[in-house]
């Protein structure tokens, strides 16, 4: 059994199959798909999305970084056309309500520096 913790979650127990006599029941596919949706719910709302049927070659291709980027692009317009705090006018150009970073270059070289500490990179070594 693997142990993985994947992009800051809970540490997730996957079992390695001997797919060579591997007959699973109804029951422990319901389980398996039950806890792919829960823990990769990304995923599912992309194959929705784009009609992609489960483990299909189409599904396999896509990384999930993929599929997170278009999800936080989607959610992103939406706040921008649907949310309250839009005022988009057309034509304007000013189609994205940001902030404006304040910071000088060398304060924002020092907060990417502290990030970039933060992270754990051991737990991206296969080894």
């Amino acid at each position: 059994m693997q142990i993985r913790k994947l992009f800051n979650r809970k540490k997730v127990k996957y079992e390695l199959l001997d797919a060579t006599n591997y007959n699973p029941s109804i029951e422990e596919i319901k389980d398996f798909i039950t806890k792919w949706n829960l823990n990769f719910p990304i995923d599912r709302w992309w194959r929705n999305k784009h009609k992609v049927a489960f483990n299909s070659p189409i599904h396999r291709e896509v990384s999930f970084l993929d599929m997170r980027l278009e999800w936080e692009e989607e959610k992103l317009f939406e706040r921008i056309y649907e949310g309250e705090d839009s005022k988009y006018e057309l034509n304007s150009g000013d189609y994205i309500n940001v902030e404006k970073d304040e910071r000088t270059q060398e304060q924002k070289d020092k907060d990417t520096l502290e990030e970039f500490k933060s992270i754990d990179l051991s737990q991206y070594n296969e080894k």
